[in-house]
């Protein structure tokens, strides 16, 4: 491909300043690496020297391509150059209506002069298929895929989880949510309050919950259903094999409250955002299959255990309670 042929191709930025969509573009150049103009690498290279995360890319493209220039010359067939031509005139026509469009014509590569092995042809193939129908298909959101490696002496278990939260209840109120969680002790603080109506806290560790009522001092052992977030959410060992089995989606880096953070997807739409050190600073839920999503804490902060009084875990019962049953959750 020559400089020429980059048409197709989404412009360089002007800016080279890491973000998951200048590094999304960016990656897309460096794949066609050896055909770029001066002007090109010089965007390309100032951006890799500010990203890491592009420079072990360089790095892959430039060994693929070294270990091909080893091989010798031979002529890929015409009918493989006919399907992958086919492919992406086909895939095209599945595009928005307004997307532009270019013939298979203007796409086609220049014909290759590589031996390699049967398997090697079929890798290289799909490689080149899979980059070719991503960004025909208007897969460039913003957002690139790729793993996240979580640091092995990373711990959460040092801190309190402190977090705040507005909520609509079954009848329409909104209440406030304040939640304290020992993350190495596994106890919690929960505090569910709506003025003049609804004052209830929760109090939990692993063997076992107390509940009070603390407009009408009536307190319930073993309260259940209270607190409506999903704890695994919070819990880094449950992370890290979602990350490795795939059941959550890593979505490259982005921005949140003018800081960057990393972005990992669940399949419940919920959306977990951990800053450069990886660690949570807020969870955010999809609306209408929006790419942003809306923030669920109004305010979500790592403690230090000094930081917070020990009688929030106390589970005594106050002289002035009686036993009974909670309210009904909002």
């Amino acid at each position: 491909m020559s400089s020429t042929d980059h048409h197709h191709l989404p412009p360089l930025p002007s800016y080279v300043t890491p973000s998951a969509k200048v590094c999304a573009v960016v990656r897309l150049y460096l794949a066609v690496e050896d055909d770029l103009s001066a002007a090109q690498l010089q965007t390309v290279g100032a951006h890799v020297q500010l990203c890491p995360d592009c420079a072990r890319e360089q790095q892959v493209f430039r060994r693929v391509s070294l270990l091909v220039a080893t091989l010798a010359a031979v002529h890929l067939s015409e009918r493989v150059d006919r399907a992958v031509m086919t492919a992406i005139a086909a895939r095209e026509q599945q595009n928005d209506v307004h997307a532009p469009r270019h013939s298979p014509a203007a796409l086609r590569p220049r014909r290759f002069r590589w031996v390699i092995s049967l398997g090697s042809v079929a890798a290289l193939f799909a490689l080149a298929l899979s980059a070719s129908l991503f960004w025909l298909s208007g897969g460039f959101q913003g957002h690139q895929s790729t793993t996240l490696e979580l640091p092995a002496n990373l711990s959460w278990n040092s801190y309190v989880l402190y977090h705040t939260q507005t909520t609509m209840g079954s009848q329409g109120e909104y209440y406030q949510v304040t939640s304290y969680q020992d993350m190495a002790d596994h106890q919690t603080y929960l505090q569910i309050a709506t003025p003049g109506k609804l004052n209830v806290v929760i109090v939990e560790n692993t063997q076992k919950s107390l509940g009070l009522d603390m407009m009408h001092h009536v307190a319930q052992w073993n309260v259940q259903d209270w607190d409506s977030n999903d704890p695994s959410l919070f819990d880094l060992d449950s992370l890290r094999h979602d990350l490795h089995t795939g059941y959550v989606v890593y979505q490259g880096k982005t921005s949140f409250e003018g800081h960057e953070v990393y972005r990992i997807r669940y399949p419940n739409g919920y959306i977990l955002l951990l800053d450069m050190h990886y660690m949570p600073v807020n969870i955010l839920v999809e609306h209408n299959d929006t790419s942003q999503g809306k923030p669920i804490y109004n305010v979500l902060r790592w403690l230090h255990p000094s930081q917070v009084s020990s009688s929030l875990w106390n589970m005594t019962i106050p002289d002035s309670f009686t036993m009974g049953n909670l309210p009904s959750k909002p």
